[in-house]
C-alpha cells in the first residue's frame, strides 16, 4: 500500500499517479498549477509504479518456489508457452519494451541470482530521470528550473527545520512567486500584486518593486538549494505581505458585495 492505494500490474495508472503527484504539491506547497514532474523532480521521489511491483514480485516469487500456489506457475508456463495475448501479458510486455529489457535478460538476471523486480525498477527509475529531464528542458512553466535543479535531494529538504520555511524555498524554487510563470493568463493578469507595474518575477520583487524587504538578498540565495537567513527572511516577509494582499482583496469583496445588496 502506498499513500492508501494498492497498486496491481506493470505499467502507471494516470489516476494513481496523479494522486502521488497532487500529495508531493501539497506536502511542498505548491500551488496545483505547477507541473507534476517539476514536484516529482525537486524531491527526487519515484513514481508508484516504480515502488511497488507486485506483479512481478508476485510472479518471481512463485518462479523460484517460494509461493503456495502450484497452479500459478503452471498457469505462468501455459501463457507462455501458448503465446496468448492477455491484458496482463500486454502490460508486461510494454513495460519490459519500455525498460529496454527482453526475456533473455530476465532469464540472465535469474540464472545469475540477481533480483529481477530490483533490476527492472532500476531501469525504470533511469527512465523516469529522463523524461522529466526532457519535459524540464523544453517547459514553458518555470523555464529557471532547468537551471538550479541539483542531481541529489536539495539541502533545504535534507535539513530539519520549520517546514513552512521549506514551502517556502520550495515554491521559489518552483516557480510560484512568479506570475509570469502562469503563461496561460493574460498579460495584465501576470503583472505584480503590490505595484501592477510589470510582470511579476523574483527580479522584479527584488529590485523594482514599491515593496520591500529588510533583507538584502541576490537571487541565487532565493531559488539556491541552501536556506540561508536572509533568504529565509525575505521569503517570509513576502508571504506575510501575500497574506495581507489576500485580507484586502477579501475584505474589499465583501464592501462591493454590501454595497450591491444596499
Amino acid at each position: 500500500m502506498v499513500y492508501g492505494v494498492e497498486v496491481w500490474g506493470w505499467l502507471e495508472h494516470g489516476n494513481v499517479e496523479g494522486e502521488k503527484a497532487r500529495y508531493l504539491r501539497w506536502s511542498l506547497g505548491l500551488e496545483r498549477c505547477t507541473p507534476g514532474y517539476v514536484a516529482f523532480e525537486e524531491t527526487k521521489r519515484d513514481k508508484i509504479r516504480i515502488r511497488t511491483k507486485l506483479a512481478v514480485n508476485f510472479e518471481e516469487k512463485e518462479r523460484q518456489g517460494y509461493g503456495r500456489r502450484r497452479w500459478v506457475m503452471e498457469c505462468i508456463k501455459e501463457r507462455e508457452g501458448r503465446g496468448t495475448l492477455t491484458r496482463g501479458r500486454s502490460e508486461r510486455e510494454e513495460y519490459l519494451s519500455r525498460c529496454g529489457v527482453q526475456e533473455a535478460d530476465l532469464e540472465q538476471w535469474r540464472e545469475r541470482g540477481r533480483c529481477v523486480a530490483e533490476e527492472l525498477s532500476s531501469k525504470d527509475r533511469r527512465r523516469q530521470r529522463k523524461e522529466q529531464e526532457i519535459l524540464i528542458e523544453w517547459a514553458r512553466y518555470n523555464k529557471r528550473y532547468r537551471r538550479i535543479k541539483v542531481a541529489g535531494l536539495p539541502e533545504y529538504l535534507r535539513r530539519k527545520g520549520e517546514s513552512g520555511s521549506h514551502k517556502r524555498k520550495a515554491r521559489a524554487r518552483c516557480g510560484n512567486e512568479k506570475l509570469k510563470n502562469k503563461y496561460w493568463l493574460r498579460e495584465e493578469e501576470r503583472n505584480c500584486n503590490v505595484c501592477g507595474r510589470e510582470e511579476s518575477t523574483l527580479e522584479h520583487l527584488m529590485e523594482r518593486c514599491v515593496w520591500k524587504s529588510t533583507s538584502r538578498v541576490v537571487l541565487d540565495d532565493i531559488i539556491g538549494e541552501k536556506e540561508t537567513e536572509g533568504s529565509y527572511r525575505w521569503l517570509k516577509e513576502r508571504e506575510d505581505k501575500k497574506k495581507e494582499e489576500s485580507r484586502n482583496r477579501r475584505v474589499a469583496q465583501s464592501q462591493v458585495g454590501q454595497g450591491v445588496r444596499l
